[in-house]
Protein backbone atom coordinates (compact mmCIF):
# COMPACT_ATOMS: atom_id res chain seq x y z
CA UNK A 1 0.00 0.00 0.00
CA UNK A 2 1.45 2.98 -0.93
CA UNK A 3 0.54 5.70 2.16
CA UNK A 4 2.23 8.44 -0.11
CA UNK A 5 3.97 10.06 2.88
CA UNK A 6 7.30 10.52 1.61
CA UNK A 7 8.81 13.80 2.08
CA UNK A 8 5.60 14.76 4.18
CA UNK A 9 7.06 16.69 7.20
CA UNK A 10 6.13 15.19 10.59
CA UNK A 11 6.93 16.38 13.98
CA UNK A 12 6.28 13.86 16.36
CA UNK A 13 6.17 14.48 20.05
CA UNK A 14 7.37 11.73 23.11
CA UNK A 15 9.41 9.99 20.48
CA UNK A 16 12.42 9.02 22.04
CA UNK A 17 11.00 6.11 23.12
CA UNK A 18 7.77 3.85 24.13
CA UNK A 19 4.46 4.67 21.60
CA UNK A 20 5.62 8.04 20.09
CA UNK A 21 9.19 6.39 19.16
CA UNK A 22 6.77 3.50 17.28
CA UNK A 23 5.39 6.50 15.43
CA UNK A 24 8.43 7.89 14.14
CA UNK A 25 10.03 4.74 13.18
CA UNK A 26 7.06 3.86 11.10
CA UNK A 27 6.36 7.27 9.60
CA UNK A 28 10.34 7.33 8.59
CA UNK A 29 9.83 3.82 6.98
CA UNK A 30 7.43 5.78 4.97
CA UNK A 31 9.66 8.56 3.61
CA UNK A 32 8.54 11.29 5.87
CA UNK A 33 11.18 13.30 6.87
CA UNK A 34 10.54 13.04 10.64
CA UNK A 35 11.17 15.76 13.81
CA UNK A 36 11.01 13.66 17.00
CA UNK A 37 10.33 15.57 20.01
CA UNK A 38 11.27 14.99 23.67
CA UNK A 39 12.45 16.39 26.69
CA UNK A 40 15.67 14.60 26.56
CA UNK A 41 18.33 15.54 24.05
CA UNK A 42 20.80 12.22 24.93
CA UNK A 43 17.30 9.69 24.58
CA UNK A 44 16.78 11.57 21.76
CA UNK A 45 20.24 11.47 20.47
CA UNK A 46 19.48 7.45 20.65
CA UNK A 47 16.34 7.22 19.23
CA UNK A 48 17.83 9.23 16.16
CA UNK A 49 20.81 6.43 15.72
CA UNK A 50 17.78 3.99 15.71
CA UNK A 51 15.75 5.32 13.20
CA UNK A 52 18.40 5.72 10.81
CA UNK A 53 20.08 2.24 11.78
CA UNK A 54 16.71 0.84 10.94
CA UNK A 55 15.00 2.70 8.47
CA UNK A 56 18.19 4.55 6.61
CA UNK A 57 16.20 7.90 6.88
CA UNK A 58 17.85 10.47 9.11
CA UNK A 59 15.37 11.69 11.78
CA UNK A 60 16.01 15.20 13.12
CA UNK A 61 15.00 16.57 16.69
CA UNK A 62 14.48 18.70 19.20
CA UNK A 63 14.60 18.91 22.89
CA UNK A 64 11.03 19.96 24.66
CA UNK A 65 9.29 19.99 27.61
CA UNK A 66 5.48 20.15 25.94
CA UNK A 67 4.09 20.53 29.58
CA UNK A 68 5.93 23.97 28.98
CA UNK A 69 3.75 27.05 26.97
CA UNK A 70 7.55 28.68 26.25
CA UNK A 71 9.28 25.49 24.95
CA UNK A 72 6.40 25.15 22.41
CA UNK A 73 7.29 28.19 21.19
CA UNK A 74 10.29 27.14 20.56
CA UNK A 75 9.51 23.99 19.19
CA UNK A 76 7.54 26.15 16.45
CA UNK A 77 10.36 28.69 16.22
CA UNK A 78 12.64 26.14 15.08
CA UNK A 79 10.22 24.50 12.55
CA UNK A 80 9.29 27.80 11.00
CA UNK A 81 13.22 28.25 10.32
CA UNK A 82 14.17 24.64 9.73
CA UNK A 83 11.27 23.39 7.48
CA UNK A 84 8.88 26.29 7.07
CA UNK A 85 5.73 24.31 7.24
CA UNK A 86 4.65 20.98 8.69
CA UNK A 87 2.44 18.19 7.24
CA UNK A 88 1.81 15.78 10.21
CA UNK A 89 1.30 16.92 13.91
CA UNK A 90 1.61 13.16 16.60
CA UNK A 91 0.47 14.67 20.03
CA UNK A 92 2.01 12.38 22.40
CA UNK A 93 2.72 12.44 26.16
CA UNK A 94 3.44 10.05 28.46
CA UNK A 95 0.47 9.13 30.57
CA UNK A 96 0.25 9.88 34.38
CA UNK A 97 1.17 7.46 37.48
CA UNK A 98 -1.50 5.27 38.78
CA UNK A 99 -3.39 6.33 41.88
CA UNK A 100 -6.46 6.46 43.84
CA UNK A 101 -8.76 9.68 43.41
CA UNK A 102 -8.40 10.24 46.89
CA UNK A 103 -4.54 10.64 46.95
CA UNK A 104 -4.40 12.82 43.91
CA UNK A 105 -3.27 16.31 45.33
CA UNK A 106 -4.72 19.89 43.22
CA UNK A 107 -0.75 20.36 42.76
CA UNK A 108 -0.91 16.51 40.97
CA UNK A 109 -4.28 17.67 38.79
CA UNK A 110 -3.16 20.67 37.56
CA UNK A 111 0.77 19.68 36.76
CA UNK A 112 -1.21 16.83 34.89
CA UNK A 113 -3.87 19.18 33.21
CA UNK A 114 -0.66 21.14 31.55
CA UNK A 115 0.74 18.00 30.83
CA UNK A 116 -1.92 15.96 29.26
CA UNK A 117 -4.14 18.40 27.98
CA UNK A 118 -3.17 22.36 27.93
CA UNK A 119 0.29 20.68 25.57
CA UNK A 120 -2.64 19.36 23.08
CA UNK A 121 -3.99 22.54 23.10
CA UNK A 122 -0.96 24.58 22.63
CA UNK A 123 0.66 22.39 20.35
CA UNK A 124 -2.28 22.25 17.62
CA UNK A 125 -3.17 25.95 17.99
CA UNK A 126 0.48 26.33 16.94
CA UNK A 127 0.87 24.18 14.44
CA UNK A 128 -2.57 24.52 12.20
CA UNK A 129 -1.18 27.59 10.76
CA UNK A 130 1.70 26.23 9.41
CA UNK A 131 -0.25 23.43 7.94
CA UNK A 132 -1.80 23.33 4.34
CA UNK A 133 -4.78 21.34 3.12
CA UNK A 134 -4.32 17.76 3.52
CA UNK A 135 -2.37 17.91 6.81
CA UNK A 136 -3.00 15.72 9.59
CA UNK A 137 -2.96 15.54 13.62
CA UNK A 138 -3.35 12.48 15.65
CA UNK A 139 -3.31 12.86 19.16
CA UNK A 140 -2.52 9.65 21.20
CA UNK A 141 -4.84 8.92 23.67
CA UNK A 142 -6.25 5.52 25.57
CA UNK A 143 -8.98 3.19 26.14
CA UNK A 144 -9.44 5.34 29.17
CA UNK A 145 -10.67 7.92 26.27
CA UNK A 146 -14.23 5.85 26.43
CA UNK A 147 -14.17 3.18 29.05
CA UNK A 148 -12.56 4.26 32.76
CA UNK A 149 -9.59 2.04 33.57
CA UNK A 150 -8.63 1.13 37.22
CA UNK A 151 -6.24 3.32 39.10
CA UNK A 152 -6.48 5.97 36.07
CA UNK A 153 -8.55 8.43 37.44
CA UNK A 154 -6.41 11.56 35.75
CA UNK A 155 -6.18 9.50 32.64
CA UNK A 156 -9.90 8.54 32.77
CA UNK A 157 -10.47 12.82 33.13
CA UNK A 158 -8.47 13.40 30.87
CA UNK A 159 -8.24 11.50 27.90
CA UNK A 160 -12.25 11.70 27.23
CA UNK A 161 -11.73 15.62 26.90
CA UNK A 162 -9.10 15.40 24.44
CA UNK A 163 -11.31 13.09 22.63
CA UNK A 164 -14.41 15.86 22.75
CA UNK A 165 -12.09 18.29 21.63
CA UNK A 166 -10.61 16.67 18.68
CA UNK A 167 -14.37 16.16 18.00
CA UNK A 168 -14.41 19.79 17.41
CA UNK A 169 -11.61 20.40 15.96
CA UNK A 170 -12.62 18.32 13.28
CA UNK A 171 -15.31 20.50 12.47
CA UNK A 172 -13.34 23.71 12.50
CA UNK A 173 -10.58 22.11 10.56
CA UNK A 174 -12.24 20.77 7.61
CA UNK A 175 -12.33 23.53 5.70
CA UNK A 176 -8.52 24.41 5.89
CA UNK A 177 -8.37 20.73 4.43
CA UNK A 178 -6.76 19.21 8.17
CA UNK A 179 -7.80 16.33 9.41
CA UNK A 180 -7.40 15.19 12.86
CA UNK A 181 -8.40 11.65 14.66
CA UNK A 182 -7.39 9.83 18.15
CA UNK A 183 -5.53 6.36 18.28
CA UNK A 184 -6.84 4.69 21.59
CA UNK A 185 -3.90 2.00 22.25
CA UNK A 186 -4.38 -0.86 24.69
CA UNK A 187 -1.64 -2.69 26.51
CA UNK A 188 1.66 -2.01 24.76
CA UNK A 189 4.83 -3.21 25.57
CA UNK A 190 6.84 -0.24 26.95
CA UNK A 191 8.46 0.53 30.32
CA UNK A 192 5.60 2.73 31.28
CA UNK A 193 3.48 -0.78 30.87
CA UNK A 194 6.13 -2.17 32.97
CA UNK A 195 5.53 0.26 35.56
CA UNK A 196 2.07 -0.30 35.75
CA UNK A 197 2.08 -3.87 36.01
CA UNK A 198 4.73 -3.28 38.81
CA UNK A 199 2.25 -1.02 40.27
CA UNK A 200 -0.71 -3.79 40.48
CA UNK A 201 1.42 -6.28 41.42
CA UNK A 202 2.84 -4.69 44.67
CA UNK A 203 -0.90 -3.45 45.63
CA UNK A 204 -1.85 -7.09 45.20
CA UNK A 205 1.14 -8.66 46.88
CA UNK A 206 1.74 -10.77 43.79
CA UNK A 207 4.39 -10.95 40.94
CA UNK A 208 4.52 -8.84 37.90
CA UNK A 209 4.86 -11.99 35.68
CA UNK A 210 1.54 -12.86 37.16
CA UNK A 211 -0.10 -9.47 36.64
CA UNK A 212 0.87 -10.16 32.82
CA UNK A 213 -0.08 -13.03 31.96
CA UNK A 214 -3.54 -12.22 33.69
CA UNK A 215 -3.58 -8.80 31.32
CA UNK A 216 -2.80 -11.09 28.50
CA UNK A 217 -5.19 -13.20 29.12
CA UNK A 218 -8.01 -10.64 29.20
CA UNK A 219 -7.23 -9.64 25.71
CA UNK A 220 -8.65 -11.57 23.07
CA UNK A 221 -5.98 -11.99 20.58
CA UNK A 222 -3.55 -12.95 23.83
CA UNK A 223 -0.46 -10.79 23.98
CA UNK A 224 0.03 -7.40 24.00
CA UNK A 225 0.67 -4.57 21.52
CA UNK A 226 3.98 -3.51 19.71
CA UNK A 227 5.04 -0.08 19.52
CA UNK A 228 5.31 -0.07 16.48
CA UNK A 229 1.72 -1.84 15.72
CA UNK A 230 0.56 1.53 17.09
CA UNK A 231 2.63 3.25 14.67
CA UNK A 232 1.29 1.57 11.40
CA UNK A 233 -1.91 2.94 12.92
CA UNK A 234 -0.78 6.82 12.97
CA UNK A 235 0.88 6.27 9.56
CA UNK A 236 -2.45 5.18 7.94
CA UNK A 237 -4.53 8.14 9.48
CA UNK A 238 -1.81 10.42 8.16
CA UNK A 239 -2.07 8.31 4.62
CA UNK A 240 -3.96 9.41 1.42
CA UNK A 241 -5.94 6.09 2.27
CA UNK A 242 -7.69 7.42 5.04
CA UNK A 243 -8.28 11.09 3.40
CA UNK A 244 -11.59 10.60 4.02
CA UNK A 245 -11.59 10.11 8.04
CA UNK A 246 -11.66 12.72 10.66
CA UNK A 247 -13.21 13.44 14.09
CA UNK A 248 -12.75 9.22 14.56
CA UNK A 249 -11.36 7.76 17.65
CA UNK A 250 -9.80 4.39 16.99
CA UNK A 251 -9.07 1.84 19.07
CA UNK A 252 -5.77 -0.40 19.02
CA UNK A 253 -6.00 -2.83 21.99
CA UNK A 254 -6.27 -6.46 20.38
CA UNK A 255 -9.94 -6.06 20.70
CA UNK A 256 -9.42 -5.56 24.61
CA UNK A 257 -11.97 -2.67 24.94
CA UNK A 258 -15.62 -3.71 26.23
CA UNK A 259 -17.04 -0.67 24.43
CA UNK A 260 -19.56 -1.09 21.61
CA UNK A 261 -18.46 2.06 19.64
Amino acid sequence: MDYSLKGKKAVVCGASSGIGFGAAIKLASEGSDVIIVSRSEENLLKAKKKIKDVTGHEAHSFACDISISSEIEKLISYIKEKFGSADILVNNVGGPEPMAFLKVTDETWFRYFETLFMSVVRLTRSFTPLMNEGSSIVNILSRSAKEALPNLVISNSFRPALAGLAKTLSIELAPKGIRINNVCPGLVATERQVNLMNYAAEKEGISPDIVRKRSESQIPLGRLASPEEIGSMVAFLCSKEASYITGSTFFVDGGASKSNV
